[in-house]
């Protein structure tokens, strides 16, 4: 939780903070109020490296989509079309 603070200040003063940025609060408040009562249920329920796998392969796919949009927008790769 410290460091999730801390980075959130640092990227204060960095100044990446914008009112664009501040628009996408209502999308992602809800994922994390529904994320972590999931999340410690899930664990309880499941071996703690099964719960890791998932997890780290989740957060695999959403950081690969993610960087497939930023180089699509940069125009550093095409998007498939059919």
């Amino acid at each position: 939780m410290g460091e999730g603070v801390l980075t959130g200040i640092a990227y204060y003063f960095l100044g990446l903070y914008s009112h664009d940025s501040m628009e996408i609060i209502p999308y992602i408040v809800p994922s994390v109020l529904l994320g972590i009562p999931l999340g410690h249920y899930l664990i309880r329920c499941m071996d703690l490296e099964t719960f890791r796998r998932i997890c780290t392969a989740f957060d695999a796919v959403i950081v690969a989509f993610g960087l497939s949009r930023v180089l699509i927008e940069l125009n550093l790769a095409a998007a498939l079309t059919t």
